[in-house]
């Protein structure tokens, strides 16, 4: 869904209304579970509590926003990567059917070779088309395209030489035996052989002092509103990363979401960053933002543009109020 940002950081809570253009409106109840959400409502600076922890890695009150997020969910980045290798071979070793199955230690995909043309490959196993390959190095791009082609998905392939597909577990925010999962498939003989996933091992927690400036980081990023891709988030953070998968999350706390991690939440366990999760932490009071004709209307000429404008002003100063991301964190292109 689209998400809503303020920019601006000396606007007080409950002052900046600008999805008035947009259906329904929060004053209008729901008539039954079918109608959808009211998309109006005020814009505030997503919460930033300073994060203390005790001795023993434990959060020593209740913590709200972006800072209480970082310090449950992102690691240090200081351990070592999952890595792994696949060697291919000539298309005829494979079979329609033949699968082989990496996990990034939280999702787990299954890959389909498709080697006749119009084969069907049935969601949720992933497709790696050979009906075009004639060589192993077709079958090792063909590999690389189905891998990278996957959302939300940790696991990297590269060209790793002559017939031979390289991967790497870029999420480091998760245990290591995690990630250390070691590729399986259903059985294809010839030269075809896997390595890994191996060789990661555990990063650690971030400080207080390094979730305050990551979480400040975000905010000189929302500031500028030039985007919160993951390549962006990543490239301005001071320590550790996000992974993929985690990006819509960050986008739901700048967005206004609320995050409330409760006392004594731990992460670390014995110098291994233990990531406390998030299902049970937010607040689930974001407005959900549709991507219809009103929201493309508003943005373009509607109180949305109005507010992205350097024109716009409040208590004196002039400068853009707000922007509004796509899923992927880009400025929002109707």
């Amino acid at each position: 869904m689209p998400y809503i940002v303020l920019r601006r950081t000396d606007i007080p809570f409950g002052v900046l209304q600008p999805t008035l253009d947009l259906a329904p409106n929060t004053s209008q109840p729901r008539m039954g579970p079918y109608e959808p959400y009211s998309q109006t409502g005020y814009k505030n600076e997503p919460a930033a509590d300073r994060v203390a922890l005790t001795a023993g890695f434990a959060t020593q009150a209740q913590y709200k926003g972006i800072v209480a997020w970082l310090i449950t969910n992102i690691s240090s980045g200081a351990g070592v990567i999952a890595d792994g290798q696949i060697t291919t071979d000539v298309p005829g070793t494979f079979s329609d059917g033949d699968t082989f199955v990496i996990s990034d230690g939280t999702t787990v995909v299954t890959f389909e070779f498709a080697v006749t043309a119009g084969y069907g490959v049935i969601s949720p196993n992933v497709a790696v088309d050979l009906s075009a390959a004639v060589n192993a190095n077709d079958v090792r791009d063909a590999i690389i395209a189905a891998v990278n082609g996957v959302s939300n998905y940790d696991i990297l392939a590269s060209n790793g030489g002559a017939a031979t597909v390289t991967l790497r577990n870029l999420n480091e925010n998760i245990p290591a035996a995690s990630r250390n999962v070691a590729i399986t498939d259903s059985g294809i003989g010839g030269a075809w052989a896997t390595l890994g996933m191996a060789n990661a091992t555990d990063s650690d927690a971030l400080t207080a002092a390094e979730a305050w400036q990551d979480a400040s980081d975000i905010e000189t990023l929302a500031v500028a509103g030039t985007g919160l891709t993951l390549a962006a988030v990543n490239g301005a953070l001071t320590t550790g990363t996000l992974s993929s998968a985690q990006l819509p999350e960050l986008l739901r706390i700048c967005a206004g979401e609320s995050y409330t991690v409760p006392a004594g939440t731990v992460v670390q366990v014995a110098g291994a960053f233990t990531p406390a999760g998030s299902a049970n932490y937010f607040g689930g009071d974001i407005r959900h933002i549709q991507d219809s004709g009103l929201l493309r209307i508003s943005f373009t000429e509607g109180r949305l543009h109005l507010a992205r404008q350097a024109t716009f002003t409040y208590g004196g100063v002039a400068g853009s109020a707000l922007e509004v991301y796509d899923d992927t964190g880009a400025v929002y292109t109707p």
